[in-house]
């Protein structure tokens, strides 16, 4: 008797893509833009660079595995001019092909050194156990307002929103490792970051990633938002 073995018939995760990046990079400080790229399973990814009058100006051509990566366009010599531009990133899998579109402001010198006008700074708490009880969403004092407890991906998607004004992220290291840290400060690289740790040779990682603080986990709520305030100054 012969039996004839049915094909391997298991369907194929359907490819997601998911983007998120810097709305704003100094010229004299910055020659690369930080993205942060997720799919569903591994990809060829071409990132194009456009003008403010839509004109293409540069390409670039990544290939990424499943889950997420956080990579370096690096600004051709060429592009050095302030102004707004486009990167248009397009993934490809089989026969599955998504589009995303990101928006930056490369900022010159003069421009970099010119003071916003005064905005509520939002805050988000990236894990932060340990302050869930006195911290939460809405919490508001001296110009800064805690908007979001969130994931690594809620994080990345809140601070890249143009809709929102995220410069400070209180990240919980022992939930989500030092690297959330550096790959943080790599896409958006004016953001705040205070890092949460229990050992201080965990701190000291934290510091040396890109966080501008690094507290121990005996943290209270109060001493946490008092160091929200002060770094919200600087």
């Amino acid at each position: 008797l012969v039996v004839a073995r049915a094909a391997d018939t298991a369907p194929q995760t359907k490819l997601a893509f998911s983007v998120a990046g810097s709305k704003k990079l100094a010229l004299q400080k910055q020659t690369t833009i930080g993205v942060r790229v997720k799919v569903s399973r591994p990809a060829k990814v071409s990132a194009t660079l456009f003008g403010s009058n839509k004109q293409r100006l540069y390409s670039w051509r990544l290939n990424v595995r499943a889950g997420a990566t956080v990579v370096r366009l690096r600004l051709p010599r060429q592009i050095r001019r302030p102004g707004a531009y486009t990167i248009a990133l397009i993934a490809q899998s089989g026969s599955e092909t998504i589009r995303r579109t990101i928006s930056v402001a490369l900022v010159g010198p003069k421009l970099a050194q010119v003071q916003p006008p005064q905005q509520q700074i939002e805050v988000v708490l990236a894990g932060a156990q340990s302050v869930r009880a006195g911290l939460q969403p809405g919490h508001a004092e001296r110009g800064v307002r805690v908007v979001a407890h969130a994931t690594p991906d809620q994080t990345f998607a809140l601070t890249a929103s143009a809709a929102r004004n995220v410069g400070i992220v209180v990240v919980d290291v022992d939930a989500y490792g030092v690297g959330f840290v550096g790959d943080l400060r790599t896409v958006f690289p004016s953001l705040r970051l205070i890092a949460i740790a229990r050992e201080p040779a965990t701190r000291g990682r934290a510091i040396r990633a890109g966080a501008l603080l690094a507290l121990p986990r005996s943290t209270s709520s109060r001493q946490l938002a008092n160091a929200i305030v002060r770094i919200a100054g600087r």
